[in-house]
């Protein structure tokens, strides 16, 4: 979509980490993450003041409709 910017975009591809691999490897283990690596399960318990009980989007699917 953005040509002119293909090398900034390819460059940000490749340092985008996904966190949830240290999660789902067992490298980071909580027993309030109910034994998900989820974000809406992780997140929470690491840090308390960021969760998603407060956000008008709650669903995954209904997110991505939103966004297009």
């Amino acid at each position: 979509m953005l040509p002119h910017s293909a090398t900034f975009y390819d460059g940000l591809n490749n340092r985008i980490v996904d966190l949830m691999h240290p999660f789902s490897k067992g490298l980071y283990v909580d027993a309030a993450f109910g034994g998900s690596a989820s974000i809406k399960k992780v997140l929470p318990v690491l840090v308390p003041e960021l969760d998603y009980s407060e956000l008008a989007i709650q669903d995954g699917s209904e997110a991505q409709s939103s966004w297009m």
